[in-house]
């Protein structure tokens, strides 16, 4: 409760926990985030392809 008393919101508020250069000191670019996003995306899809052929190759089995 003291530590909201001492800071008031607005002031709060326009404080950012990290800047880019921090960032950047512990390693986490641009170019990481980027990969990072692009495998989890590449992996999402990768999955849903997956079943989607799964279930076509069961639903074409049940035809038979």
């Amino acid at each position: 409760m003291a530590a909201v008393l001492l800071y008031p919101w607005d002031a709060r508020a326009q404080s950012t926990c990290c800047t880019v250069e921090e960032w950047e000191l512990i390693g986490i670019t641009a170019e990481k985030i980027a990969y990072a996003f692009g495998w989890g995306f590449g992996a999402v899809v990768f999955c849903w392809f997956f079943g989607f052929g799964i279930g076509v190759a069961v639903n074409a089995i049940r035809k038979l």
